[in-house]
């Protein structure tokens, strides 16, 4: 483990965590290897702002936490990878939390804004998974996104870019990015995007109540 620094005078489990995870960019780069393998160029893409020297710190300070291990991509790539280790993967709860907190803090999303479908999935619906009312549903959602798919599960709230094999979606659901974020600020809701055409719905009644229901879209979420 490496040395606390910033909090080694507070004995408390927050600010012991706060020194593994409290850095600008560890988060986000959590984020990033919660939706799969990356190599240090997907990685450098996808975080815009971070300077090379910066991203190779924090990968070696995460990789002696143990947040992070390098693993090698299969023939013909012959290149290494970066992957979550099982206490990365115990942070990712913690990247939900900061989702959920952070979703009524985005500013409206400009032509200039950068709205990834995965992330956006990730952070705009899947943190809000609810396991308690996931009991006893064991359901696949396919979003179409601005021409990309995200698929998630009603049983984990994971996301992933590829489906369950040799499974249709028990709900597709297909809009623009934008539409996502109004609905989670509060600015309109699932239902009404749904009547106004802004998501085009596939599936039934039944899929959608749960995913609804699941993933807190049943009510405005705007403070």
């Amino acid at each position: 483990m490496s040395t606390p620094v910033r909090f080694a005078q507070q004995y408390c489990p927050v600010a012991r965590a706060l020194d593994v995870l409290g850095d600008r960019w560890t988060m986000l780069i959590v984020r990033e290897l919660s939706l799969g393998d990356q190599r240090f160029s997907d990685l450098q893409r996808h975080l815009p702002g971070i300077a090379a020297t910066v991203l190779t710190e924090r990968l070696r300070a995460m990789t002696v936490d143990n947040l992070v291990e390098t693993v090698a991509l299969p023939l013909p790539a012959r290149r290494s990878a970066y992957r979550l280790t099982d206490r990365g993967r115990d942070a990712v709860p913690v990247m939900a939390a900061l989702a959920r907190f952070g979703a009524p803090l985005l500013e409206r999303p400009t032509r200039a804004t950068t709205l990834r479908p995965a992330l956006l999935v990730r952070g705009a619906i899947a943190a809000f998974h609810d396991p308690i009312a996931a009991l006893g549903t064991n359901e696949h959602y396919k979003f179409c996104i601005d021409g990309e798919t995200v698929w998630l599960a009603s049983a984990n709230g994971r996301s992933a870019q590829t489906g369950p094999p040799r499974r249709k979606p028990d709900l597709v659901l297909e809009s623009h990015s934008e539409i996502w974020i109004a609905i989670r600020q509060g600015h309109t809701t699932l239902a009404s995007a749904i009547t106004n055409r802004d998501i085009t719905v596939t599936g039934t009644r039944q899929a959608l109540t749960n995913f609804r229901r699941i993933f807190q879209l049943n009510n405005s979420t705007r403070r």
